[in-house]
């Protein structure tokens, strides 16, 4: 965690910018979804124009403005200095492909977004070297005459846990998943039992209960409860509104019948920290019911990505 306090400290520094930015309208809801639906277009043009190893067509896409900050293997560059870096990196490649995992946009005004989220970059040499490295990405994008244009950007690699958080963290949840499969679950409960697993591995950042559709008194119920260390202390947040059960973290593991660790990925609804996700599903005792899936977080580390 140590690694990412640099990039956790521009995080903090962004949501109050965009908290600040989102009182400035009276109706943000009149162009949310507008804007939210340009971002998102420019930046999977961004990604094929990465994909051209073309320089002009890739900073066709930055503020050439001096104040823009571009921060990308440990340094805070200009974007003219960046895209040098860029210019002397790409010869030595054959190809590369950055894609986005589910980027959380947040608007911040009508000409003023936010996105953030994890990369998969692939990358070619010309050597014939393969590399597949998982990436922290944010973007402010603002539109400026008209286009949007990005205004500030960071980029850092996600390093895995070691082999030793991973280990335990795969045995303390499957063993969860088991003794879970040998009680009732019921709602009022589920926080004791999390509290208890979280106290006994304390080095698994959060745990998550989410049940399988069931019915309780003739009406369909979901319920999804999430558990995480916060400081001193254990936060809970609830799910139960959410539409959990398509998420790729309980649907692979369920319809794989296997437990499963997820890529890297940014959670902006409850610990606020870059993670990977282990998930075991939950079958009861004796019959094999699915139950649900319980799951056990390990936190990621950052550092610069060296080109």
């Amino acid at each position: 965690m140590k690694k990412s306090i640099g990039f956790m400290t521009m995080m903090i520094a962004m949501v109050f910018l965009f908290s600040y930015c989102s009182k400035q309208s009276e109706n943000p809801a009149d162009y949310t979804k507008q804007v939210t639906d340009e971002v998102t277009a420019e930046s999977d043009k961004l990604l094929k124009a990465i994909e051209t190893l073309n320089v002009d067509a890739i900073f066709a896409f930055f503020n050439t403005d001096a104040g823009t900050i571009c921060q990308n293997n440990g340094t805070t560059n200009s974007v003219p200095v960046f895209r040098q870096i860029i210019t002397g990196y790409f010869p030595r490649l054959n190809k590369e492909k950055l894609t986005f995992d589910k980027p959380v946009i947040k608007v911040l005004a009508p000409d003023a977004a936010l996105l953030v989220c994890s990369g998969r970059l692939e990358a070619e040499l010309k050597t014939g070297e393969k590399n597949v490295v998982y990436t922290a990405e944010t973007y402010l994008w603002k539109k400026i005459n008209g286009k949007w244009l990005i205004d500030f950007m960071h980029e850092s690699l996600i390093t895995m846990p070691d082999d030793e958080l991973k280990k335990e963290t795969e045995l303390a949840v499957t063993e969860f998943a088991k003794e879970l499969g040998k009680t009732e679950l019921k709602n009022e409960e589920l926080n004791k039992l999390m509290n208890g697993f979280l106290t006994k591995y304390p080095n698994v950042f959060g745990t998550a209960i989410a049940l399988q559709e069931r019915t309780v008194n003739g009406k369909p119920q979901k319920h999804c409860v999430y558990l995480y260390h916060d400081a001193a202390t254990l936060k809970e947040v609830l799910f139960d509104g959410s539409d959990y059960m398509a998420e790729d973290w309980y649907k692979n593991p369920v319809k794989e019948k296997k437990s499963l660790w997820s890529t890297p990925y940014y959670d902006s609804l409850g610990g606020k920290c870059w993670m990977i996700t282990y998930s075991v599903p939950i079958y009861k005792e004796g019959s094999g019911e699915l139950l649900g899936v319980v799951t056990g977080d390990a936190l990621t580390g950052m550092k610069r990505i060296t080109r």
